[in-house]
């Protein structure tokens, strides 16, 4: 081949210009990479007649080429960096000859290239933008040859800097960047980065529940649409705003321009390069890219280092302080970006065990970002805020009482609980049921409800369980109850009488106060419970029981103060009629209040008018055997009720002859089948969906005329139309087994 010699150049550079161990397991040669790319090189050009066989420790590189073995004196390594973007490695072959050989990102290798605007590498480039629009991940391949005396000082410098204390890495950089000039191309190579699997699912998931997604990637713009497209984050009817100007005045114009051109195009992706986004770091145009980019259903960031990406991070969170952040990656590239974020999440795979190690969960492959973020993340968050907000509440619970007490004996000072059992409230009598609840308690026992309605998501994301407002209903609920608790206990113990003329006493009246806050308190946390196993119904009954017992054995000490009070309490009727009463008027008072609040949330829809009722109307059997002209009157009419948003929701109608008319929501439709006799349930507020005689329906529904008109407007054209695409379409063929 007339090309045969570049060919072989270019194999041989793969062969040697990495950083590859070599081990030897049940007499097989294995290599161990630091990533796959670099892997997979080094196996193509094994696969092509060059064979890495390992290196020596006197730095002696064994190369079986074309199955004769060749030895390379190894002279130094220029690693590859964030800021560097290529290796390089300078060898001597068998002939003497001083070779430096390097591969890196095309952008950086063109500028360092003596023949960059030559015809081969014009057509090299060409072929590499091809590449980068099917999504694969390029590199740039040049190597030159060093003279003896040029290579003599320029290691002179380079072991300078190696030795250098101060400022090592730079020196050592400037000093590479010396010797890497004037390079002649040797080609490029083209590596496919596949997917994992579900990933589009993943993602597509994750921005229908409100999450932002950012990617942020070291491949070319081409690569990173391609990628973007694979992974459903950019869709072909999105508009794309590129860019990519190197400069910080033409950073500030294009942004300028992408704000108009977002005004026509709502649906657009941002797309940026790793230089522009140098300049769009800077504080003063941060607020400005950050602003656009919310804007933006989808941000890429494109050729960007591991410092660029912890920057992007940090922009985030300096401009959207109340925003969480969460970085996920699979690379020692990542590590800056996963530490910089609120949450970390690694990926372990074939990029090592960098990102799993500095993150703060690790996952075996991307789509297991669906569960923890949709099963785990939910459900971490509703029970950690109830438990912050439950230990807020039973804690009030216990002391507010005294405080209220204050105001009846004027301050003095006076304690309403003994001190030796005043320090086991917290430690023994309401420890154990909400510990288990905060390890247990699932709202849901199959996890796919959680991950395929992601609308449950949105708890977090907009704090509905933990925020000032619910904290101080919380406080102000807990308050409410130790009022109640005290009055009912100073005025049916320490101040009413027996009929023996004596009073119970104080100590009595703490004793019950004690018992009130223990046992509203355990049963409070039942009110929230999702789940129930035998162990935390024992446990709540136990922690009741508990402080009875512990009242008992206290009261059996005649040093103590509680000595022999355990008996007039517990025989004493007032206390029992009490303790019922209260439990019973603030659970029905807390029922009460929630009925309100639904009440109150289902008013508020109604008058929502964002959203609109569509109906599907589904005939029985007179319709489907082909009469268009039955009677309707006593065919059964059921109705789908989609209570869709007119902006997200999307619909779908089959005309396939023989099958039911599906509609299909994206957001919230619901069916339900009920029986003809609960139709005058539906006389109550807002119809919702059922199954009822056509007869009746219209009766029940005289204060909506459009549902009325809509099915009178439905009746006329079924008795009418003689057309059998509408029958097909509108029809219910019971016998077509459709769901």
């Amino acid at each position: 081949h007339p090309n045969r010699d570049k060919l072989v150049s270019l194999v041989e550079l793969l062969g040697l210009c990495h950083t590859i161990l070599v081990q030897t397991k049940e007499g097989r040669m294995v290599y161990q990479a630091s990533s796959p790319d670099e892997l997979a090189l080094v196996n193509a050009a094994r696969y092509m007649g060059i064979e890495f066989q390992g290196t020596t420790i006197d730095g002696i590189m064994t190369v079986k080429r074309f199955g004769q073995s060749t030895d390379y004196e190894l002279l130094n390594i220029l690693e590859f960096t964030s800021s560097r973007k290529r290796m390089s490695v300078i060898v001597r072959d068998s002939n003497k000859k001083i070779r430096l050989l390097c591969k890196g990102a095309d952008t950086i290798i063109l500028r360092r290239l003596k023949n960059g605007s030559d015809k081969t590498v014009l057509r090299t480039l060409q072929r590499l933008e091809e590449y980068a629009v099917e999504g694969l991940r390029t590199l740039l391949c040049a190597e030159k040859e060093i003279s003896a005396e040029e290579y003599k000082e320029w290691n002179r410098e380079y072991q300078e800097a190696f030795e250098s204390v101060f400022d090592r890495d730079r020196k050592l950089e400037e000093v590479s960047d010396k010797i890497e000039q004037g390079l002649e191309m040797v080609g490029a190579t083209a590596i496919e980065d596949k997917l994992q699997d579900h990933v589009p699912q993943t993602i597509a998931k994750m921005r229908e529940a409100g999450i932002k997604v950012w990617v942020l990637t070291g491949d070319k713009i081409e690569t990173a649409l391609n990628i973007g497209m694979s992974c459903a984050l950019l869709s072909k009817t999105m508009h794309e705003i590129i860019i990519d100007a190197p400069t910080e005045a033409g950073v500030l114009k294009s942004i300028t321009s992408a704000e108009v051109a977002l005004k026509a195009h709502r649906d657009s992706a941002l797309i940026l390069s790793g230089d522009a986004l140098t300049h769009a770091l800077r504080p003063h145009i941060s607020p400005k890219l950050m602003k656009l980019a919310k804007s933006c259903p989808a941000v890429m960031c494109c050729r960007v280092s591991p410092k660029q990406k912890a920057l992007v991070v940090k922009m985030v969170k300096e401009n959207q302080p109340h925003a969480t952040t969460l970085s996920i990656g699979d690379g020692a590239n990542d590590v800056n970006m996963i530490t910089e974020a609120h949450i970390g999440v690694g990926i372990s795979g074939l990029e090592g065990q960098q990102a799993t190690r500095a993150a703060d969960y690790a996952i075996g492959q991307f789509s297991f970002l669906h569960k923890l973020l949709f099963v785990h993340g939910r459900e971490a968050y509703r029970r950690n805020a109830l438990l912050v907000c439950y230990n807020f509440y039973k804690n009030v619970l216990f002391v507010v009482p005294q405080w209220w007490f204050g105001w009846l004996s004027s301050f003095s000072g006076q304690p309403l609980y003994d001190p030796w059992i005043y320090q086991l409230y917290n430690v023994v009598f309401t420890s154990l049921p909400i510990f288990l609840y905060a390890i247990f308690d699932r709202e849901f026992t199959e996890p796919s409800v959680l991950m395929e309605n992601v609308r449950f998501y949105a708890v977090g994301l907009k704090s509905k369980l933990f925020n000032g407002k619910v904290f101080w209903k919380w406080v102000s609920y807990a308050a409410v109850q130790a009022l109640a608790i005290c009055m009912i206990g100073i005025f049916s113990f320490a101040i009413s009488g027996k009929e023996n003329g004596h009073q119970d006493g104080l100590w009595t009246a703490g004793a019950y106060m004690y018992a009130a806050v223990v046992i509203l308190a355990t049963l409070e946390l039942l009110m929230f419970t999702f789940t129930f196993y035998w162990f935390t119904l024992v446990a709540t009954v136990g922690s009741i029981l508990m402080y009875f017992i512990t009242l008992t054995v206290l009261s059996s000490f005649q040093s103590l103060e509680l000595s022999g009070l355990n008996g007039p309490f517990l025989a004493n009727s007032s206390t029992w009629f009490c303790l019922i009463l209260l439990v019973g008027f603030t659970y029905m008072s807390r029922m009460a209040m929630l009925r309100l609040r639904d009440l109150s949330e289902q008013a508020k829809a109604n008058l929502t008018p964002s959203g609109s009722s569509v109906y599907l109307i589904n005939l029985g059997k007179n319709a489907s055997n082909g009469d268009v002209n039955a009677d309707l009157d006593d065919s059964k009419v059921e109705l789908v009720d989609c209570n869709v948003s007119r902006r997200t929701s999307s619909f779908a109608f089959s005309q396939e002859a023989g099958h039911t008319p599906q509609l299909m929501s994206a957001s919230r439709g619901r069916k339900l089948t009920i029986s003809p006799t609960s139709a005058r349930a539906l006389k109550k507020g807002r119809p919702r969906v059922g199954t009822v005689p056509y007869g009746k329906l219209l009766q029940s529904y005289d204060e909506e005329s459009a549902v009325i008109q809509s099915l009178e407007s439905f009746e006329k054209k079924m008795r009418t139309d003689s057309s059998r695409g509408l029958r097909n379409a509108m029809v219910n063929s019971r016998t077509a087994g459709s769901p």
